[in-house]
């Protein structure tokens, strides 16, 4: 999809109608009905251009800019005091050249003090090498503004570390998802001392939330060795410290942005944990939230699990038919990046569970098939495998006999490699469907 289409239907209502209010207001009718055709329409070239005489030409200049005026709008509405409070630290030197010295250094450590509430060092080293530049010639001064620009320098660099720690450890987590490798467990194990080494080396609550994030998270989905389960605070401390983080720094940049994340976490805890009642409460929030969960930036976390757990849901409570309605509905539409393959993947894999227990064999083996297709699995033997074996069961629900002997041949010839030494499971599970097969 066009990036301009996709923005535009992943305006909120509010949003959408400001940008519409703003084309007509301005006599720039051609503009607005093409917004609101691509709001409305699933081929909204196709669909402006029946009702509007104009040339190829002219449509382009039309189309770029009406992405001009909606790149200016998503950019406007990114009004914040942290914002504001950055912007004026980077007039610094308007200030110190034409303002009298102590009112330069005043401002400058009215500005330093809230540049620590707001944990920001990046900031805060412009400052600091702005009041060592003003006291230039009081050396013991100059000396300390220097020694905390360093400071600063170092601060920063630790909050780059963590937050580079959490991109990297879900790159991993997505890679073992996928493969299982050893070798991306032990990356995401040395990640997490990692993060908790910066963590005890600086008193941050940015360091502290990137920990707790990665720590939260793999106690969730990974057996983590004594070691490393040694180093974690309990669970609820945890969670308690963050919401209180994040409920005191509502106007800060990064935690008013995460508050969806850390909600999933809580549901995974309390799913991991059987508080049913706890559980329910995290899953009615989030179930209003799949499309963002799905589809946001969301620190880089993997979050589509949330489509099994739905599922699993509605099958315990047989509400099957209410999940049909929201698949039908809303989620098939969701519109997810290429390049995110674990979410692509577990979400083919839930269309095709959707059909299977809807006993649509058909509709879920060509899922499948199209997903083996589309996705290239092979540089992931586990989940390459785990697809196959899946594949398999409904070719042979369907009678498929042929294409059913053929996965599992392939699967045969798979499962003898090292690689699956340990997959006694999907061996089991092989074995099971060549006797169904075969009539035993």
């Amino acid at each position: 999809m066009d990036p301009l289409y996709k923005i535009i239907k992943q305006l909120s209502g509010g949003e959408f109608e400001d940008i519409y209010q703003n084309l007509t207001s301005n006599k720039a009718e051609k503009s607005a009905l093409f917004l609101k055709t691509i709001r409305e329409s699933d081929n909204p070239v196709e669909d402006f251009l029946e009702k509007q005489d104009i040339s190829a030409s002219a449509f382009y200049v039309l189309k770029s800019r009406l992405n001009q005026k909606v790149e200016s709008f998503l950019l406007n509405r990114l009004g914040d005091p942290e914002m504001e409070a950055i912007h004026k630290v980077f007039k610094v030197y308007d200030l110190m050249f034409n303002s009298p010295r102590e009112i330069s250094v005043t401002t400058l450590k009215r500005l330093e003090k809230t540049m620590v509430e707001l944990d920001n060092p990046l900031v805060l080293m412009v400052v600091y090498r702005a009041l060592k530049m003003l006291h230039n010639n009081d050396n013991d001064q100059r000396s300390f503004y220097d020694k905390q620009f360093n400071q600063a320098v170092a601060f920063y660099l630790a909050n780059e570390k963590a937050i580079n720690a959490v991109m990297a450890f879900f790159r991993a987590f997505g890679k073992y998802y996928l493969g299982r490798r050893k070798s991306d467990f032990n990356e995401m194990i040395k990640i997490i001392e990692s993060v908790n080494n910066i963590n005890n080396l600086y008193d941050s609550q940015r360091i502290y939330i990137c920990k707790s994030i990665i720590h939260l998270y793999a106690r969730q989905f990974l057996e983590l060795p004594d070691r490393v389960l040694d180093i974690m605070d309990p669970q609820e401390e945890v969670f308690e410290r963050c919401f209180t983080i994040l409920e005191n720094g509502k106007e800060d940049i990064l935690f008013k942005n995460i508050n969806l994340i850390f909600d999933f976490l809580r549901y995974l805890y309390y799913h991991n944990q059987k508080a049913v009642e706890r559980e329910r409460i995290y899953f009615e929030l989030l179930d209003y939230k799949i499309e963002e969960l799905l589809t946001d930036f969301n620190f880089g976390m993997e979050c589509s699990q949330i489509l099994f757990f739905k599922l699993q849901r509605h099958l315990s409570e047989e509400t099957l038919e209410d999940m049909l309605k929201d698949y039908k509905q809303y989620i098939q539409k969701i519109d997810i990046d290429s390049d995110r393959t674990v979410t692509n993947v577990n979400f083919c894999l839930f269309q095709a569970y959707t059909a299977f227990y809807s006993r649509n064999f058909e509709s879920a083996s060509r899922i499948l098939y199209r997903m083996r297709n589309k996705i290239n699995l092979r540089k992931f033997p586990h989940m390459d495998a785990e697809v196959k074996l899946f594949l398999a069961l409904v070719y042979v629900l369907q009678d498929e006999v042929d294409l059913a002997n053929q996965l599992i041949l392939s699967l045969q010839r798979q499962f003898k490699k090292v690689y699956f030494a340990d997959y006694d499971n999907g061996r089991m599970f092989l074995k099971l469907l060549s006797n169904r097969l075969s009539g035993k």
